[in-house]
């Protein structure tokens, strides 16, 4: 069996309960909109999920080749699938699943945590270039789309991310943040935490390294960045897609901290209320975001859970 902290149960319950209120929100919400429900981008939305998982899965590969870890593309596909799954209802539970799949087939068990450490690290380095991006064109191509009052200053917040983000990139050389991020890593995942740079030997080439690296994690992103806008525009939501991946993006950063499983009740909350400072309803941004749940939550739960199901099956 997988070793799980035991805050993993209450997570798990407050998934199912958050998957209750969804149900619920989608069925009082849906028929107050007035636009028929585009089947077609529900469809286009589980592709470009699919399609983030199969670009992972080779980088998944070839990192592992280098750690002496030799999987094949299935095996690497139904793993990453495993693990991102489990990751949606235990902090890190990508990491027990790939330990314990590394254990089960003696292979090194010290590549799950330095694989961890690489993807969150350089995803969401990426990830923050992209919002950045997004933010900046934003701001430049639609300067007078703010709509007045209260929602609108809900715009400053994205401004202050941006300063935190510069914060933490001024703060990252203090010693006494790494030997705290060192003691946590040590404490709940058993090993010590590596550098991302020091892991994958980025010290003699790092922009053409860190770009070969980043590259299929900023298409990860754009992809399920995808999945996001399809399921607004099935609810009839005609943002433009450039403010559609800005919202993406900016609720994805919630989302990236492994504190609630999936960033519960995030992702509906932040979507409305960004979309509702540039001018837009309500019901269908929320009734879209739930859509993307269920479509970045619980379907690769699903797929992930029958995928451990064969990788144990097969032992």
């Amino acid at each position: 069996m997988i070793a799980l902290p035991n805050v993993s149960r209450v997570i798990i319950a407050i998934s199912l309960v958050s998957l209750v209120i969804q149900i619920a929100a989608s069925v009082y919400l849906i028929p107050k909109i007035n636009q028929p429900l585009e089947l077609g981008y529900i469809l286009l939305a589980l592709v470009f999920e699919l399609l983030a998982f199969a670009v992972l899965a080779p980088f998944a590969r070839n990192f592992y080749a280098r750690e002496k870890a030799v999987l094949s593309y299935r095996q690497s596909f139904a793993l990453l699938l495993a693990s991102e799954s489990f990751s949606r209802l235990v902090p890190f539970g990508d990491y027990f699943v790939q330990r314990f799949y590394f254990n089960r087939h003696r292979l090194p068990v010290g590549a799950p945590l330095r694989y961890i450490t690489v993807l969150y690290s350089f995803g969401l380095l990426s990830l923050i270039a992209l919002f950045l991006g997004f933010q900046l064109a934003v701001f430049a191509l639609y300067p007078n789309k703010v709509s007045t009052g209260f929602a609108g200053k809900f715009i400053y917040i994205p401004l202050v991310i941006t300063g935190i983000v510069f914060a933490i990139y001024l703060l990252r050389r203090s010693p006494r943040l790494t030997r705290r991020l060192q003691a946590f890593f040590k404490r709940y995942l058993g090993s010590k935490l590596d550098s991302p740079f020091t892991v994958i030997g980025l010290t003699r080439r790092p922009l053409l390294s860190n770009l070969a690296l980043i590259s299929p994690l900023l298409l990860t992103w754009l992809l399920e960045g995808g999945a996001y806008v399809s399921c607004l525009k099935a609810f009839g939501v005609t943002a433009p897609i450039l403010l559609s991946l800005y919202a993406y993006t900016f609720v994805k950063m919630f989302r990236f901290i492994p504190i609630f499983p999936g960033g519960v009740g995030e992702i509906e909350t932040t979507s409305a209320l960004l979309f509702s400072s540039y001018g837009f309803a309500v019901a269908p941004i929320i009734t879209g975001s739930i859509l993307f749940r269920f479509v970045s939550y619980w379907f690769p739960l699903a797929l992930g859970t029958l995928s451990a199901r064969a990788i144990l099956r097969r032992q």
